[in-house]
């Protein structure tokens, strides 16, 4: 699971729905985005989409997307600051 996604997204309050129409990408795509069942690669398009969509900085996004695949690819679900 993108838990990072989750988090920031809970920060602002938002739903699932409400964050992927405000990145422009489709619900089932997002939600299988954040529930790790879209594996691998998200690409930069994307990432920078839900940075501006969250209002976050979209170098900071990158490099928490970089930890969870580091994580992944070392078989944890977790990843720490």
């Amino acid at each position: 699971m993108r838990d990072y996604l989750k988090r920031h997204r809970l920060e602002q309050k938002l739903t699932q729905k409400q964050l992927a129409d405000a990145a422009g990408i489709s619900l089932p795509y997002y939600c299988l985005i954040e529930n790790g069942k879209r594996g691998g690669h998200m690409g930069v398009e994307t990432i920078a989409k839900l940075a501006n969509a969250l209002g976050e900085n979209c170098s900071d996004l990158f490099n928490e997307e970089r930890k969870w695949k580091e994580a992944t690819r070392n078989g944890t679900t977790e990843i720490t600051a």
